[in-house]
């Protein structure tokens, strides 16, 4: 039973924990030292003397052959990008006169674009998730997820912690906030702290969106890529994108790296989850672990379901339990 305990301990803190990997980690741009040297201007070149031109000899007729015709030229395929991909341009800093080190050109990574004019949300909300592992459905622990809107900034608030069995031997909290702007390109965050078991250590980002740089807990600032979101507010960024059918890709800082997340859209599906039936779009990123999202379609795009598969095929699973909204107001 110890030993149990002890693997569902592991596999929490595996699943909840920001150092979540899902794609290579940006590196950090290293500094090149400048060197100078001072030489003397080359003497300026003497003109060259003219040569006189010789009279080219007459040219010969000669008869067509039938290997110098010339040959039609290949045909070009023009290949038309959806109308919904965008592919902004790769902000550099202030002092820095090359590319962004160690993040790729954003020309190369489709983004969705935003659809939503506004704020989607209403001024407050919660969705209370039960957390299983395994096919069998064994419970483990629960999170809730809370949001702030009011005049045009945001807050959000997670909570992801064992129960039950586990909680007996140990008790086990995650906690993240993130709070930022709402603009018209989603969710702008500028500040993710982390906090385990209610201590807050070096994890977090803040991001200057106007020098175009994030920096990662304690280590330098690195380039700051439009779009870019925390682990915490890009469930809810989600939301303003459109094209979400085609897939979404941005670059995500977890509190220990920022990296990018590319998902992928697996259509539309019918889910019965304890909240309630939802008609969903079903979202999913690879790589050495699988990361899967179910968005509610008629429920502003919320995060109904969250799985992920680690890379010995282990599963856990967040479903809804309780999604409170507030009554829409009356006309």
């Amino acid at each position: 039973m110890a030993a149990l305990v002890a693997s569902l301990i592991l596999h929490l803190l595996a699943l909840f924990s920001p150092e979540l990997s899902i794609f290579p980690t940006v590196s950090e741009p290293q500094a090149q030292p400048l060197q100078a040297r001072l030489v003397a201007a080359p003497e300026p070149l003497k003109p060259p003397k003219a040569i006189p031109k010789k009279k080219a000899p007459p040219q010969v007729p000669q008869a067509p052959s039938s290997k110098s015709q010339a040959q039609p030229e290949a045909p070009v395929l023009a290949v038309d990008r959806p109308s919904n991909v965008n592919t902004p341009d790769l902000p550099v800093p202030a002092e820095s006169t090359g590319p962004a080190p160690g993040v790729a050109a954003a020309s190369e990574e489709p983004v969705a674009e935003p659809s939503v004019q506004g704020e989607p949300f209403p001024p407050r909300g919660e969705i209370v998730y039960k957390v299983f592992r395994g096919d069998k459905g064994l419970e483990v622990g629960r999170a809730i997820h809370r949001w702030e809107v009011a005049e045009g900034r945001y807050r959000l608030y997670s909570l992801t912690e064992t129960s039950g069995l586990i909680a007996l031997f140990r008790s086990v909290s995650l906690e993240a906030e993130s709070e930022g702007r709402i603009g018209p390109r989603g969710l702008q965050p500028e500040r993710y702290r982390v906090r385990h078991d209610g201590k807050e250590g070096d994890e977090g980002a803040v991001f200057d969106w106007e020098s175009h740089q994030v920096k990662i807990g304690n280590r330098p600032p690195v380039a700051l890529v439009p779009g870019s979101q925390d682990l915490l507010s890009l469930h809810y960024h989600l939301a303003y994108l459109r094209g979400l059918e085609f897939g979404a890709a941005f670059y995500v800082a977890t509190g220990k790296k920022y990296e990018r997340y590319a998902f992928d859209s697996l259509g539309e599906e019918e889910l019965d989850l304890p909240a309630g039936h939802f008609r969903v779009l079903h979202l999913q990123a690879l790589s050495t672990t699988r990361t899967e999202l179910w968005l509610a379609l008629d429920h502003l795009l919320l995060p109904v379901k969250v799985r992920h598969t680690d890379k010995k095929g282990d599963v856990y699973e967040q479903v809804a339990s309780v999604v409170n909204l507030p009554p829409a107001e009356s006309p």
